[in-house]
């Protein structure tokens, strides 16, 4: 998977890493639904917090380690303070608590 970017042409790239981005996905999913019965409909909240805080952070000039290190805090933060309420919902209060995320 890591040799594709050398022997494939562009197009091909892109649709890889949008292959392993709705796996990375779908995985999540898996973890929280599967092992604790919860459904969790607020996924893909945090990857798009962390894409804009990215895009933020390019858009400024800085580095790619910067821009990570920014996008990392700002998913911390964002779960942090959502997670003080979400986490006490139950049933189908904690899915529709995610889905108003």
């Amino acid at each position: 998977m890591s040799a594709v970017p050398f022997f494939s042409s562009s197009y091909i790239v892109f649709l890889m890493s949008g292959i392993m981005v709705l796996a990375l996905s779908s995985l999540s999913f898996n973890l929280v639904y599967a092992n604790t019965g919860y459904m969790n409909l607020g996924n893909s909240v945090p990857f798009g917090i962390g894409a804009y805080a990215f895009a933020f952070a390019l858009s400024h000039n800085w580095t790619t380690a910067v821009a990570t290190t920014i996008s990392i805090l700002a998913i911390l933060l964002f779960a942090t303070f959502s997670g003080i309420f979400i986490v006490r919902l139950r049933n189908a209060y904690y899915a529709i608590g995610t889905l108003a995320l």
